[in-house]
């Protein structure tokens, strides 16, 4: 199994409320943008115990392997967007475990469906960084918050594709179904394009040259991960969003990166075939 960096240090913190007009903003990069309805914050106590479980017991007990490649491509300063495939609930702990705090310092908040931020669960994901979103038409206050993340240089993991699309075995080959990126949705290069695109002289990201969108390809060898299954995690080139601001309208600049999003990902999938 590849190894990651060190443990997450217990008295880190990354907090964004909305709420509070009082509250300092991280990195004191500059006031953020309010909604009193979408938070997120990550609990320093629950994840100095969590990333060690998961790196040291709960991934090494189910997953015969896991594959880590590509982490030299993660940028280490600036804002970043992390854009997996999905292919199962294991997502998001392989994202964190490849990805967050222990490799980059960076704790990653997840854009996530409402029902997955409810009841038990949704009390555990919300203190990991995790923020509901609707899937079928994402909120004014989701999308204020993704943008004030971006602004102050946090993480934030969107996964393109939307749903989880479970991979079919072909029963007469050993090779999963050839389709394994599935059509974008627009909302990540729409708020990349807007992060980037911000015009207060302050922010990280107002001229986008501190704003990567970072394609992370996750294969499981079963299709759909069975228990002591392996799994695969390539992490692609990051891609500077600075560049598309150059395309004129937001529009047609989010479409244009998200494509280069799509083949990013496609080229990923083909070379773990």
């Amino acid at each position: 199994m590849t190894q990651l960096h060190s443990s997450p240090k217990p008295d880190t913190q990354a907090h964004i409320n909305h709420s509070s007009t009082n509250a300092a903003p991280p990195n004191s990069m500059s006031s953020p943008v309010h909604s009193n309805s979408v938070s997120s914050r990550v609990s320093p106590w629950l994840t100095a115990i969590l990333y060690p479980l998961a790196r040291y017991l709960v991934l090494p007990l189910y997953f015969r392997r896991v594959e880590i490649t590509g982490q030299e491509n993660l940028p280490q300063s600036g804002s970043i967007i992390l854009a997996p495939t999905h292919r199962s609930r294991w997502d998001p702990i392989l994202v964190a475990h490849s990805a967050g705090y222990p490799v980059t310092g960076k704790h990653p908040h997840f854009m996530t469906s409402a029902n997955e931020t409810e009841g038990l669960q949704g009390l555990i994901v919300r203190r990991l960084g995790a923020f509901p979103v609707d899937l079928g038409r994402a909120g004014i206050g989701s999308l204020r918050h993704g943008l004030e993340l971006l602004i102050h240089q946090q993480m934030l993991v969107i996964f393109p594709e939307g749903n989880v699309f479970f991979i079919k075995r072909n029963r007469e080959k050993s090779q999963p179904d050839p389709e394994q990126v599935y059509p974008m949705k627009p909302g990540l290069g729409r708020l990349a394009i807007q992060a980037a695109r911000s015009d207060r002289p302050s922010d990280c990201a107002s001229q986008g040259s501190g704003l990567h969108i970072v394609p992370i390809s996750l294969r499981y060898s079963s299709g759909t991960p069975k228990f002591r299954c392996d799994v695969s995690i390539l992490i692609g080139e990051a891609i500077a969003v600075k560049p598309y601001l150059d395309e004129g309208r937001s529009k047609q600049a989010a479409k244009s990166l998200m494509a280069q999003v799509k083949s990013a990902l496609a080229a990923l999938h083909q070379r773990d075939s």
